[in-house]
């Protein structure tokens, strides 16, 4: 079973290709495999951003 976790972008790092995710009460990093920008909501799972929301 796979887990996928909503969040939202806050940050980029190297050239958009690392996205720096808000889940509330932390922030972690993910793969920013569709190339989401700041302050769009996202669907992450294996620290891939997989979705837009």
């Amino acid at each position: 079973m796979c887990l996928a976790v909503p969040g939202k972008v806050v940050g980029l790092k190297r050239k958009g290709k690392i996205a720096v995710i808000d889940y509330g009460p932390e922030k972690r990093e993910a793969a920013n495999l569709i190339k989401a920008k700041i302050g769009d909501r996202v669907i992450v799972q294996h620290r891939n951003v997989v979705e837009k929301t």
